[in-house]
């Protein structure tokens, strides 16, 4: 899923951002994220991997004292379960050894970069040899979205490496 937002910080400006995300938690944490720190949410929708558009409704994050606030009650709720699920599933996991796990992620990093190079492909010759109209710019649309998914996923990945 792709997060779309706008966003107006302490100097009057707005801001447009866009970022893939694979979990709705780490979108809405962003977003919470970027309320903390003073700047004001216009805006925020999500684009899910079957292209369906999910408005968020800004009020989760409006910064209200209130603790009467059932939007703020609701946030909390969500959190504790949301923390008390993450601890049992942490517990619940089994450990693999380092280097069978580091191997995992060497042979995930590789399916992924192939991933990416057919795609790339596929983006070349839709570029190339399909005529121009709706049904291109929707192919085009759809290889750029695959692409940045892909490139996310090689980034936090690599980033163990």
């Amino acid at each position: 899923m792709v997060l779309y937002l706008t966003a107006l910080n302490s100097k009057g400006e707005f801001r447009d951002f866009s970022c893939y995300f694979s979990k709705l938690e780490e979108a809405l944490k962003l977003l919470q994220t970027i309320t903390e720190i003073g700047d004001k949410l216009v805006s925020a929708y999500i684009i899910e991997s079957n292209g369906q558009r999910v408005e968020i409704p800004l009020e989760l994050f409006l910064d209200e004292e209130s603790d009467g606030s059932p939007f703020q009650q609701l946030r909390r709720q969500w959190e504790l379960a949301l923390n008390l699920e993450s601890l049992e599933l942490v517990n619940k996991e089994p450990q693999l050894p380092r280097e069978r796990w580091l191997q995992i992620n060497r042979d995930r990093i590789d399916d992924i970069q192939n991933t990416v190079n057919r795609i790339e492909i596929q983006l070349e010759a839709a570029q190339s040899r399909l005529p121009n109209g709706v049904c291109k710019n929707s192919l085009i649309a759809r290889y750029d979205r695959l692409l940045l998914y892909y490139n996310c996923q090689l980034t936090r990945l690599s980033a163990y490496f």
